[in-house]
């Protein structure tokens, strides 16, 4: 990491403890909802109520999806282009190296990252049955 990062923001990122299954389910400590519970399905309205259209259901797929709180926010960051990609790093002047370190593909972006590239590729080929990966990966398998 030292090519992109400080060692500042290393030593940073270092102390923070991985996810456990020891450590229990992900909370946020923010309350919203009548609950007492808090999501980003729930806080993000509220945050950018001014930007916020009721009528996109395209979140829809990140909060109803069946899965733990991190990967359901994963999926809202790729769905909002928020994934910092090495395309997107050099605006940041984090990394002028804007291609993909695992196969060295032209560009690190995010449908490379989650679909095109070759290790993505492979994970993809173990846990999606074969008559559905055309489908979902177009021109990808």
């Amino acid at each position: 990491m030292r090519p992109y990062l400080d060692m500042d923001a290393i030593s940073d990122i270092i102390v923070i403890p991985p996810p456990t299954s020891e450590a229990g389910a992900d909370h946020s400590n923010l309350r919203l909802e009548s609950s007492g519970k808090c999501t980003i399905k729930t806080a993000y309205p509220e945050l950018h109520r001014a930007q916020w259209n009721e009528e996109d259901d395209t979140w829809d797929l990140a909060w109803s999806f069946d899965s733990p709180q991190r990967v359901r926010n994963f999926i809202w960051v790729i769905l909002r282009n928020l994934l910092l990609t090495n395309v997107e790093r050099p605006r940041w002047g984090i990394v002028a190296f804007i291609g993909c370190p695992i196969c060295r593909a032209n560009e690190e972006t995010i449908p490379h990252i989650i679909r095109d590239c070759t290790n993505a590729r492979n994970v993809w080929s173990q846990i999606i049955w074969t008559q559905y990966r055309e489908f979902l990966f177009p021109n990808s398998f």
